[in-house]
């Protein structure tokens, strides 16, 4: 993978968390404000960041090391649930499962995610054969790991603990032990979020903004940005807290923000049942779907560079192991009273999955669920084929084909999602200033998804930059006509009119932007900088105003405000926000010069 372009460039959460990490080995352990992500993987980066320095191919190796550990438990947890083979058969289809050698390869927390249910697993194994002390915490601890990556992982703690209640002949002391090993897990986050946050807080603050991402009108059953365009983590709880607070009028905790948007998206689901119910049945589909839904970067793109990626998946993935877990499910459910367990907790992670919303990371905890049943598929279908009815057979084998064909319907075609992987990474290049490369990236992404908005847009402003200005406009024009509700577009559109002394057209272009989106910042500068331009002066305060509200760092928009309060006798005003630029660039004469100026003109009343 060392000749991928996204090989070096972090994307989405994995940018994040390398953030994180840094932040973390440079000795900031404790950190700042309510963890509004699971904070196990970064932990974990930052621990690998501290003792060996920030090799990124130390991580990756580290991670293989890792997922091949998360085989080797599948193998002895299998055996013991299924026998010798089924445990071999189990192991080696983890082995080679294509997403997983995919994701050890990503920094993200799906390694943590199939080690810690691997884990899980041979403690369930283990509790099966004898219920000890410690194979209890175990057990206890593992969830509690588990929730420190997925919170959602918390609805299997119910399902363990009546199983194991059931299996103990109703003893409580499993029980407790249990959920000893939860809090040893998960009790210092608790104590460290409420330390820091004043309040109770589990492990993070993303469960409302998380429900109303999946349940609102405009949701599709995966991922969506709160904001277009800005679906970066970093992003997402800056834009949560922020509409959160503009909607309520006032400052608000990290629980608030979270209350906010849960209130939100349960109001929804209220007043639209039927919408509600359709879009958790889609979303349960999407759950089940072979296909590898994501929000950064896809396995297709990465198998363009990966021969074992490229082999086997085709072959091993989710849309062939799904239906031989189900299968072996079907085979060995004589023995429902003791491996009960196991469906139950694919039933219930998959609704709470669904709740939300669904990529191909989330559903990931799924497979190792699945895989000991494949295993005693794969490894007892000619004895279980021999011993079996004639009827029961064919109604398998017809079962088996429609899972087969159900898990495997084209709902999204590779095409978007390796498009959305160059526009990731053309993203990821722009911000760090390659701008031939991100050119490159979101010229391969519209050669694929030609309606891609976002896109046409990224690209058309890269262009302008380089002084392209009509194929710039073509892709302006088309964003728009794609996606009307873009701010971004409309603004580019609006900068390019405006070069072009076409006035009026950008003041109108410039005036859609922030109707469509009255919290973007760039589109107030803009509309207020073209009143400016027109002699508008009333307008450009205005616009100019609420631009340095949005985003009071920026300095031009201070300073070409603080000019227009000076040039209408506003001194006091004026001066506020020259000492607001020049606090910005404390060494630019400029603005040392206007706010000198200013200062004299109102010492004069002039």
């Amino acid at each position: 993978l060392r000749r991928a372009p996204f090989f070096s460039v972090l994307l989405g959460d994995a940018a994040s968390y390398d953030s994180w990490a840094q932040s973390i080995s440079a000795g900031n352990w404790l950190g700042v404000g309510v963890f509004y992500q699971a904070p196990l993987y970064p932990y974990f980066l930052g621990t690998l960041y501290a003792l060996f320095g920030r090799d990124l191919i130390l991580v990756r190796v580290f991670q293989s090391l890792l997922g091949a550990i998360a085989c080797a438990l599948m193998t002895v947890a299998s055996a013991r649930l299924f026998g010798r083979r089924a445990g071999i058969a189990a192991g080696l289809l983890l082995a080679c499962y294509a997403p997983a050698i995919f994701f050890d390869g990503l920094l993200q927390k799906s390694v943590l995610d199939l080690l810690i249910l691997c884990c899980l697993l041979l403690a369930v194994a283990n509790l099966m054969e004898q219920i000890t002390s410690w194979r209890c915490i175990a057990g206890g601890i593992a969830i509690g790991c588990l929730a420190l990556t997925r919170e959602n992982a918390f609805v299997l703690a119910p399902l363990v603990l009546i199983w194991l209640w059931l299996r103990g002949q109703r003893a409580l002391k499993p029980l407790l032990l249990v959920a000893a090993g939860i809090a040893m897990a998960v009790g210092p986050v608790v104590a460290r979020n409420t330390i820091v946050g004043g309040g109770l807080y589990l492990t993070t603050s993303q469960l409302g903004p998380n429900l109303y991402i999946g349940n609102n009108d405009h949701a599709t059953g995966t991922y969506v940005s709160l904001r277009p365009g800005r679906g970066n983590a970093a992003y997402e709880q800056q834009d949560a807290t922020k509409l959160a607070e503009e909607a309520l009028g006032h400052e608000l905790t990290p629980a608030q923000v979270s209350e906010y948007w849960r209130d939100r998206a349960l109001e929804w689901i209220s007043d639209h049942p039927g919408k509600s119910i359709r879009l958790l049945a889609r979303k349960l589909t999407l759950v089940w779907s072979g296909t590898e839904l994501v929000d950064t970067e896809d396995i297709a793109s990465h198998a363009e560079y990966s021969l074992p990626l490229k082999i086997l998946g085709k072959i091993i993935y989710f849309g062939t192991v799904a239906p031989l877990g189900l299968l072996g499910m079907w085979m060995t459910r004589q023995r429902w009273r003791e491996l009960w367990l196991f469906p139950a907790m694919c039933l219930v992670y998959s609704f709470s999955t669904a709740l939300f919303y669904v990529l191909d990371r989330y559903r990931y905890p799924l497979v190792p669920m699945l895989v000991p049943f494949a295993g005693a598929a794969l490894a007892g279908l000619a004895a279980w084929w021999k011993g079996t009815p004639l009827r029961e057979r064919w109604a398998t084998v017809i079962g088996f084909a429609v899972v087969v064909i159900v898990c495997n319907w084209p709902i999204v075609s590779t095409a978007s999602t390796r498009a959305l992987t160059h526009f990731n990474v053309g993203s990821a290049l722009q911000e760090q200033g390659r701008t031939e490369d991100a050119i490159a990236e979101y010229r391969a992404a519209l050669a694929l998804e030609p309606n891609e908005a976002d896109a046409h847009t990224n690209l058309g402003g890269l262009l302008a930059a380089r002084g392209e200005h009509d194929e710039a406009m073509q892709h302006y024009v088309e964003a728009i006509k794609l996606d009307p509700g873009s701010a971004t577009a409309e603004t580019n559109m609006g900068i390019e009119l405006a070069a072009r002394g076409r006035q009026v057209e950008a003041l109108a272009a410039f005036q859609r932007a922030v109707d469509i989106d009255p919290t973007n910042a760039t589109s107030a500068f803009n509309l207020g900088m073209e009143m400016a331009a027109t002699g508008d002066t009333a307008g450009a305060i205005r616009w100019l105003s609420e631009s340095t509200r949005l985003d009071p760092q920026n300095a031009v928009a201070h300073t070409n405000l603080g000019v227009l309060l000076a040039s209408s006798g506003r001194f006091p005003e004026a001066i506020e926000h020259l000492r607001a630029a020049l606090a910005i660039l404390p060494d630019d004469p400029r603005l040392k010069a206007n706010l000198a100026q200013v200062e004299a003109l109102a010492a004069k009343g002039r």
